[in-house]
């Protein structure tokens, strides 16, 4: 059985010698037909709807023979071959099979209209309207359409943000798809010199983050190898689920680029200000404490150091005497997480949570809400 990436590639190159006139609209369009029908996206779609097996199989057959009939349709408002050409067939599939899903008779009732999705630029607008109104199939997972997805992104960086210095964009950009998108956060390699490897890695080749997340979208779907892929990138993916895996797949390339480009880069060093509000945060989870204000002070500057710029962009004053002396202050706080969490989760009535992750996440929030509010939450 070929994989998800592979079955891509294959509609990707039938389209393109279409589109060049190497051989007929209708032969390509039959091969990619054989490729939606192989598509493992169809089970994965009819699994979020069936209630049983066998309705999942029942399901996944209607699903395949009309999605067949669509691309065989030869009409470009639900299937454009230009577009296929450069494209995800699978993100194609999953979007058209959840809107026929929806409506389905197999698991909904008899007598509704199903509303295919478009994969060409000619759909009618009113067919495009009602398939856009149908809730999201799982909440858990942002369905995002890729022209709100940029139009977010771009606004999360110009709207309240055209004061933020360049270093900070690439941060901001990420947190602002990954927060639509509701997507977890990228792994970060813990040892900076693999950070600072799989940063450079990416941006010499913007297409890798896309292939390591389909490469391990395959691997624990069960199908293909890593290849020639360093661990080192595979890993980003590591705490993204299947399904969040396949979403994020099912976009352009540059989203998944953007977002773990973004996150292997610094966040930008909290001002006095925000570091004054988020104590304040943190002090008021417990109340009035003298050694519960220090040790979330001090927890807050050490989780501050391992995930932001030891000095400011904005700093132009600092000589490079005083820039070492905060960087390995910054080091000296990094270091101590370990033991403050352990102070911090047996702390009476664990006001950040019982785990390590409990606390990071907690923080994360927080940190989140007050340096990126322009972003999506």
């Amino acid at each position: 059985m070929l994989s998800r990436t592979q079955l891509d590639e294959q509609a990707r190159q039938a389209a393109s010698e279409a589109v060049a006139g190497a051989t007929s609209e209708r032969d390509a369009r039959r091969l990619i037909a054989v490729v939606v029908s192989s598509s493992p996206v169809l089970v994965e779609v009819a699994s979020g709807f069936a209630r049983n097996e066998q309705e999942r199989e029942d399901l996944a057959d209607s699903l395949r023979a009309a999605l067949v009939d669509l691309v065989l349709s030869e009409d470009r408002a639900f299937f454009d071959l230009r577009t296929a050409a450069s494209s995800s067939l699978s993100g194609w599939i999953r979007q058209t099979a959840q809107t026929f899903a929806r409506r389905d008779p197999t698991v909904r009732p008899r007598g509704t209209v199903v509303t295919p999705v478009s994969f060409g630029p000619e759909v009618d607008p009113e067919l495009e309207a009602a398939a856009q109104s149908f809730p999201a199939a799982d909440a858990g997972v942002g369905v995002v359409d890729h022209e709100h997805l940029i139009e977010a992104s771009v606004a999360a960086l110009d709207a309240g943000e055209r004061k933020r210095h360049m270093a900070d964009r690439p941060w901001l950009a990420a947190t602002a798809m990954r927060r639509l998108l509701r997507l977890p956060r990228v792994c970060v390699p813990p040892v900076p010199a693999d950070r600072a490897w799989a940063r450079e890695a990416l941006r010499a080749d913007t297409t890798l983050a896309a292939r390591s997340l389909r490469a391990m979208l395959d691997l624990t779907a069960g199908f293909g190898t890593p290849g020639a892929l360093d661990e080192r990138v595979l890993s980003l993916w590591d705490d993204f689920s299947l399904e969040e895996m396949a979403a994020l797949a099912d976009y352009p390339d540059t989203t998944a680029y953007v977002i773990a480009l973004g996150q292997l880069t610094l966040a930008p060093k909290p001002s006095r200000v925000a570091m004054r509000q988020m104590r304040k945060a943190l002090k008021d989870r417990v109340g009035p404490s003298a050694a519960w204000s220090t040790l979330s002070a001090t927890l807050l500057g050490s989780f501050v150091s391992r995930v932001a710029e030891h000095v400011s962009s904005y700093d132009a004053n600092s000589d490079e005497v005083s820039r070492l002396a905060m960087a390995a202050e910054a080091d000296r706080l990094a270091a101590m997480w370990p033991d403050l969490v352990a102070q911090v989760v047996a702390w009476p009535g664990r006001p950040l949570g019982a785990e390590e992750s409990d606390v990071e996440h907690c923080l994360w929030e927080l940190f989140l809400d007050v340096t990126a509010p322009g972003t999506a939450k």
